[in-house]
């Protein structure tokens, strides 16, 4: 066997192979071997029929079994004799096979890029967690207390800022029903007895504080300004006139601080509450300034090095960005319109982080194998575990629906992960 190496461009490989004769008439014996045992012939017991009998009944059927046989054997001893390191094998082809000539073909591959790892340990990081705010525990606490109110109903008076209400509205554009807009708006064009509290600001922007004041079934003409950056571009920056009625009204009853009150928060006291607030601003801040030195690395990391990148890599990377972009726009309720709007920035936004993910994971894939990092099955369990609860999955219907039973990139992320905290440890040390 023979195999010449070409360089297409940047990590594309071609490699023309040559399998001699002798080889292919060997494979085209076990494979007749193999027919005259498996195969059913009229007038021959099984096992008993003759080569020429098997080659005039099954001539073009042993040459392809032949071929593809010697194809995968061939790729595979050739690769490993030039030691590539394939990340994806694009195609194979200009295939020939006689047992006269022998076999030749051509196999196209992606490789792993070859580069020169930065100096990370030169990157300047400076730790600066933000300091708990009394005002920050204050908040917390009054949200806490906040989630356990009761509502009562409310008829003898209008309504207040902390009230929660229900309206029927219906919003128009320049005199002319929102609704006609489409499906785009039909979440702020037209609701009947919905509940909104001070909390939502994601349905009408302003329409809990403009009905301060308004006594149940009155109806109050709004107007209603939508910023610039609003989700549903039909109405952002423009002002939407509503016609809004009070169909109900609830007072908010904040819950008395008892003992048995405070046990149902697993706390003995206010001030243990508080203090258990306390932690969990801070643990919250240190996780902010992790990510902003993680951040850090990562940008030094792209900026000060150099690679070619596997074509097929990045297109993978880019097809799946933009399925999550669009499957997350569609959630938001966009329409395919409103998505063909905006295509040539998602797909920009897409290109350029595919392709500065894929860098990265070669860079820290390769930090990891000199830190000998490793993943134990336990984590990528639990990793796929969390994962499946986040889309309110099981483990099970995660791994066979979103990973198509493949493990390995997530024990992937994972090194890169425990590759980037390695980083930040060893440069945080000096």
């Amino acid at each position: 066997m023979s195999v010449e190496i070409t360089e297409t461009k940047g990590c594309r490989r071609t490699l023309n192979i040559t399998v001699p004769a002798e080889d292919v008439k060997n494979e085209y014996s076990n494979a007749i071997s193999m027919y005259k045992k498996k195969v059913v012939i009229p007038g021959f017991r099984k096992g008993k029929a003759t080569t020429k009998v098997v080659e005039q009944k099954f001539g073009a059927d042993l040459i392809k079994d032949v071929e593809q046989q010697l194809i995968g054997d061939a790729y595979r001893k050739s690769v490993d004799e030039k030691e590539l390191k394939v990340v994806t094998p694009i195609e194979i082809k200009d295939t020939v096979c006689s047992l006269e000539d022998g076999l030749t073909f051509t196999a196209v591959v992606d490789v792993e890029p070859e580069f020169k790892m930065p100096k990370y340990d030169k990157i300047s990081l400076k730790p600066n967690v933000a300091k708990v705010d009394e005002k920050e525990i204050d908040t917390m606490y009054d949200t806490i207390i906040a989630s356990r109110a009761a509502y009562n109903k409310v008829e003898a008076r209008p309504a207040k800022k902390e009230d929660f209400m229900r309206v029927s509205f219906e919003g128009t554009l320049n005199g002319k029903p929102l609704s006609e807009l489409g499906d785009a708006v039909k979440r702020i064009s037209t609701r009947e007895n919905f509940w909104i509290l001070p909390e939502m600001k994601d349905v009408v922007p302003g329409l809990d504080t403009e009905m301060i004041g308004v006594s149940l079934d009155e109806t109050k003409d709004v107007t209603i300004t939508f910023p610039k950056d609003y989700a549903i571009k039909e109405v952002a920056g423009k002002k939407v006139d509503y016609k809004v009625t009070l169909t109900d009204l609830q007072e908010r009853v904040l819950p008395e601080i008892t003992e048995e009150f405070l046990e149902s928060l697993q706390v003995k006291s206010v001030e243990e509450l508080r203090e258990r607030i306390k932690e969990d601003i801070q643990q919250r801040n240190e996780g902010k300034d992790h990510a902003r030195l993680i951040q850090e690395i990562v940008d030094y990391l792209d900026k000060h090095t150099k690679l070619e990148l596997p074509e097929s890599m990045v297109a993978m990377e880019i097809r799946q960005r933009l399925q999550q972009a669009v499957s997350s726009f569609m959630q938001q309720g966009q329409t395919e319109d409103n998505i063909k709007d905006h295509q040539e920035e998602i797909l920009k936004k897409c290109e350029e982080e595919g392709k500065r993910a894929v860098k990265l994971s070669f860079i820290l894939m390769q930090v990891a194998i000199d830190k000998a990092l490793e993943v134990a099955d336990e984590e990528v369990e639990m990793n796929i575990m969390q994962m499946a609860m986040q889309r309110q999955m099981t483990p099970e219907d995660y791994k066979e629906k979103v990973l198509g039973g493949e493990t390995e990139n997530v024990k992937e992320n994972i090194l890169c992960n425990k590759a980037l905290n390695a980083i930040k440890d060893e440069v945080l040390a000096k």
